[in-house]
């Protein structure tokens, strides 16, 4: 049996809407999933699309305040919830990534795209790392090292927020 034209054309827009809602859900349970529900809500009034740089910046501030955190406290006690903390802010902010680039390029684009952020991510991630223990060696001090990874950590947040203050200003209208 043979679809004439406009079965064809109903069947894609049923399809377009049912494909667009289960992205919506993905992305809801891919928030809740791998980071808190409260720091993950989108307020849908304001700018709808905005999930991920709303995402990130809230949990790249979390992480920032456990970064801070690791300095005054010595424990062991505190050491597992500081990381507890840490480990739960890095685990989201790194997903929020794939759903900034799903904004900004098209679906086709978005395998090469998500797979570049990643790459630098974990690149800029082992560089970190490196940097903070040559800091170590430098200063006989964790202090600068964390202090490092706070300000690489607010470059992260500046960019982000950048990012986002695009998406909330009003576009002109070509009518």
């Amino acid at each position: 049996m043979r679809l004439n034209p406009l079965d064809a054309e109903t069947t894609k827009a049923i399809a377009d809407h049912a494909l667009g809602q289960t992205e919506h859900r993905l992305r809801q349970c891919l928030c809740r999933t791998l980071s808190w529900c409260v720091l993950c809500e989108p307020d849908r009034d304001r700018c709808v699309g905005c999930e991920g740089y709303r995402t990130e910046l809230r949990l790249a501030a979390l992480k920032c305040l456990a970064l801070l955190f690791y300095l005054p406290f010595d424990g062991l006690t505190s050491l597992y919830l500081v990381s507890a903390l840490f480990g739960l802010s890095q685990g989201g902010i790194v997903p929020s990534y794939a759903l900034i680039v799903r904004e900004y390029f098209p679906a086709r684009e978005a395998g090469a795209r998500v797979s570049l952020v990643l790459m630098t991510s974990v690149v800029g991630m082992a560089a970190g790392g490196w940097i903070s223990g040559k800091i170590f060696d430098f200063t006989g001090s964790y202090q600068a090292a964390f202090f490092n990874g706070v300000a690489w950590n607010l470059l992260n947040m500046a960019i982000a927020f950048w990012l986002l203050l695009g998406r909330l200003r009003p576009r002109p209208s070509l009518a």
